[in-house]
């Protein structure tokens, strides 16, 4: 018994408390930047503007992970290891994922704080690592007073599937009610059939996550965020098709117009570095590096001439 325990809350006894770090908001970067996305994603008002920066009040936060979700430079971050999760969901396990307010101590059970934690990015990663069915618990969704994050997080859930349902299948599956499950395909087998391996395997070193505190990055002048960096390791080694499909999720594209007078506004003020000014002996032009962009959209508003544009990527499948 005290394996299967251990087994259940593995995940669940890290800290899932969220960070800010203001150096990293697109606010700092540009001061007439007027992005607001952490704000209008946050069902608690834990996240207010003090001036022009975003100030957050822990006092008042619940938990949703809402906010970053929905950050492109990773300004608000969370000390839950997602990485390790994910290494965990590739090992091909069937998994149900909770968040703290509805676990159900079930043995093969992983609890997050809130679903709201899961972005695109991550759901993709589920989708195109071939990873084994993972359930989302999701009974208590409506009635939680952090509705507004898993109202994305459904939205984000049906964009996924509906777009890389065709690489694999997506073994992805909502549970509405207990006991029940909805899933694109088939429905699931029982998960105590292997639930034996799965205790057994609970207690390698391997399979439980750092219980410190994340160290973050020195921050830089130009850094990839994680969820850039998470596109980046999905389109390693897929057809042309899926790379497409990845693309018209996160891939963002850059136009640059003939008012472009080639100077390094553009190139100065992108965080991630995906734009650089290339000068020859009889030529300038300006160099996209799409896989590296977050879709901030500085370089355009920055542009004094209006001469980028910034645009999702196009699905056009042969």
């Amino acid at each position: 018994m005290p394996l299967l325990a251990l087994f259940a809350n593995v995940f669940s006894e890290q800290s899932s408390g969220t960070t800010l770090l203001t150096e990293r908001c697109l606010r700092r970067r540009l001061n007439t930047n007027q992005c607001k996305r952490c704000l209008d994603i946050c069902p608690s008002s834990a996240l207010r503007l003090n001036g022009r920066e975003i100030a957050f009040d822990e006092t008042k936060c619940t938990g949703c992970m809402a906010c970053v979700t929905a950050c492109p430079q990773d300004a608000l971050v969370s000390d839950y290891d997602l990485d390790e999760l994910l290494c965990t969901l590739q090992k091909g396990r069937d998994v149900v994922v909770s968040c703290s307010r509805q676990k159900q101590n079930q043995p093969n059970e992983v609890v997050v704080p809130c679903v709201g934690i899961f972005s695109k990015q991550f759901l993709a990663a589920i989708v195109v690592n071939g990873c084994g069915p993972v359930t989302f618990n999701v009974a208590g969704c409506s009635e939680c007073n952090n509705q507004k994050a898993s109202t994305v997080f459904f939205a984000d859930y049906k964009l996924v599937i509906e777009t890389l349902s065709h690489i694999v299948y997506p073994g992805l599956i909502l549970a509405h009610q207990s006991g029940s499950s909805q899933s694109a395909g088939e429905g699931r087998r029982s998960y105590l059939l292997n639930i034996k391996e799965n205790i057994l395997d609970v207690t390698k070193k391997s399979f439980i996550p750092d219980q410190k505190s994340p160290k973050y990055e020195k921050i830089n002048s130009r850094r990839i965020p994680h969820k850039t960096k998470l596109v980046q390791n999905l389109l390693r080694d897929l057809s042309e098709d899926s790379r497409k499909r990845i693309l018209s999720l996160f891939g963002y594209s850059l136009s640059v117009t003939r008012e472009c007078t080639f100077c390094p506004l553009c190139k100065g003020i992108c965080p991630t570095g995906a734009i650089k000014l290339e000068k020859s002996a009889q030529d300038k032009k300006i160099t996209f590096k799409m896989l590296d962009c977050s879709g901030c959209g500085l370089c355009v508003e920055f542009c004094r001439k209006g001469a980028l544009s910034l645009e999702k990527y196009p699905l056009q499948l042969s």
